[in-house]
């Protein structure tokens, strides 16, 4: 586990992908579907509401689930913490 700035961020040598017809599943098993069906979740950088159509990554943050939109300064973001 990294520790910088304040956020603790799970790293492992292997990236995990998801299809897009196993998002839904992949949502709905972590308890996040109807959240972000409902716009009730947002960018853990930016603040922008979290859509099945901007959804860019998903990952352990401090011991939650954090979303990141697809933008490319965010993505960014997440490699640099």
């Amino acid at each position: 586990m990294k520790q910088k700035g304040g956020y603790s961020l799970m790293k492992d040598s292997h990236i995990k992908a998801v299809h897009d017809d196993d998002l839904k599943s992949l949502l709905s098993s972590l308890g996040y579907y109807e959240k972000v069906r409902n716009g009730e979740c947002q960018c853990h950088f930016c603040l922008q509401t979290i859509s099945m159509n901007n959804l860019g990554a998903i990952l352990p943050l401090n011991g939650k689930i954090a979303f990141l939109c697809d933008s490319a300064d965010c993505l960014q973001k997440m490699i640099e913490v």
